[in-house]
């Protein structure tokens, strides 16, 4: 038995066959962790692409609970390569998996930390403000979660409170000694590509406070999901995007504010890293505003009020006992009927065979209006074929979904298999090829699913035009 990489390796033999059998174990497993390393990064972009849509938000959390088992597997091939396993950095035998985030405390400051007073929020330049007549005050201790719709300006709004975005009409002022940290994914953009995660993360948080130790660098990157080779080792450039996420999140928690200003910090983080966020943030003593679609993130934050962005307006209420409801998170309908009822309007108007063009031309030009109606009657019949396939993809998507699930069942057995070949090369290959088959079958079944998804985002898009023009 070998202790490696906190877990327990068997192996039968005398000490010269367990050399050659740990050897071929570990390059089966790094040619799966290759593989699995790839699944992760697509898998990370779909969950951070969708999860803000509403007409995606269940498979992103259907897709995201995916990436949490195929993280714990890529940690078990890691660890048979010798690379260190588990969330927890440096972990032992026997060790929890569970890791604690402690946040810098934050230092002495205004108890009314950020004020707004009849505020238009915006971006000026002779565009339509987002927001207006907007009155809102931060102080230490809240936990303030905005919500609302697409495009209603949350995010706008969040910049704007931390100076980075000025006001259109009103007032913005922050209180003595008050010092904001903004959170945004573009963040990720900014890092230093040669450097490795630890490094860098090391760097930002020594600039603001010579005291910080790589311990405590390593404990927060492993509390967000890096650890071993992908956090001592491993260039920023060569980490998926998710994981660069993880990396610009982990610089900014230990840096010492008083008002952590977050925009979707929960994106790219697995339900354990979520929940040693949360824990770290409803201990700390500093004001939290947070911009989220996440309803786990925003649950286990339990807010001290929200405030719903919506229309062009601003309503803030208490939360009482952390308890969210409904509402905070219901998407704004852009159209009544929905895609059933869209479906069946476009088909009366493909069988009327006209449209408001069509008729305006017909008035002007019998040639122009022929050739209107039938450009009319082409786009209506697109747009009842669109129709129908959103109508229908959910349905499909749970077809997809469950024949995923044998799939991934199947793929689980085949990586037991592989484990057992030991020093049997070509064993070990012939599984490979196995395994390699399921895999390309679960691509088709993954490119299938995020086409469906992409038809339904271009049917919300279609029944909010159609909604705005009505």
């Amino acid at each position: 038995v070998e202790v490696r990489g906190g877990r327990l390796h068997g192996y039968n033999g005398n000490y010269s066959k367990f050399l050659g059998e740990r050897l071929t174990r570990r390059k089966i497993a790094e040619a799966a962790a290759a593989k699995e390393t790839v699944k992760v990064a697509k898998l990370e972009t779909f969950v951070a692409k969708n999860s803000a849509r509403a007409s995606t938000a269940a498979a992103a959390r259907s897709r995201a609970k995916q990436l949490e088992g195929v993280r714990e597997k890529l940690e078990d091939l890691v660890a048979e390569t010798g690379g260190g396993g588990g969330k927890e950095l440096g972990a032992g035998p026997g060790d929890s998996k569970r890791v604690s985030l402690k946040l810098p405390s934050p230092p002495e400051g205004a108890k009314d930390a950020i004020i707004l007073t009849g505020a238009t929020v915006g971006y000026g330049g002779g565009l339509e403000p987002l927001i207006s007549g907007a009155d809102l005050t931060v102080r230490r201790g809240d936990r303030l979660l905005i919500v609302g719709p697409n495009g209603a300006g949350k995010s706008t709004l969040l910049r704007t409170l931390g100076g980075g975005l000025r006001l259109m009409a009103g007032q913005l002022s922050h209180g003595e000694g008050t010092r904001v940290g903004y959170f945004s994914q573009d963040l990720a953009q900014e890092l230093p590509e040669d450097a490795t995660p630890l490094v860098h993360v090391l760097q930002v948080a020594r600039a603001a406070n010579p005291t910080v130790t790589e311990q405590t660098a390593r404990a927060v990157l492993g509390a967000l999901g890096l650890s071993g080779n992908a956090a001592k080792e491993r260039r920023i450039g060569e980490l998926s995007g998710g994981e660069k996420a993880r990396v610009a999140l982990a610089a900014f928690v230990l840096r010492p504010v008083n008002v952590l200003l977050l925009d979707e910090a929960s994106n790219h983080l697995d339900t354990a890293a979520i929940d040693a966020l949360t824990d770290a943030l409803r201990g700390w003593n500093g004001a939290v505003v947070a911009v989220t679609h996440n309803r786990a993130f925003a649950d286990a934050l339990q807010p001290t009020y929200v405030a719903r962005v919506e229309g062009g307006v601003m309503k803030t209420r208490m939360v009482t006992g952390g308890a969210l409801s409904p509402r905070d998170f219901s998407p704004n309908a852009v159209a009544t009927g929905g895609i059933a009822g869209a479906v069946k309007d476009a088909a009366a108007d493909v069988g009327r065979g006209g449209s408001p063009a069509a008729a305006a031309a017909a008035a002007v030009n019998p040639e122009e209006a022929a050739a209107a109606a039938a450009e009319a009657k082409a786009t209506k019949v697109a747009q009842v074929k669109l129709l129908k396939e959103a109508r229908n993809a959910p349905g499909v998507i749970d077809k997809i979904e469950r024949a995923l699930a044998v799939l991934e069942d199947d793929v689980a057995a085949i990586d037991a298999r592989l484990m057992k070949c030991g020093s049997d090369v070509a064993a070990a290959q012939e599984i490979q090829r196995e395994k390699d088959l399921k895999c390309a079958k679960q691509d088709i079944y993954y490119a299938e699913w995020e086409r469906l998804e992409e038809v339904m985002v271009e049917a919300e898009a279609l029944l909010a035009v159609e909604g705005a023009s009505t």
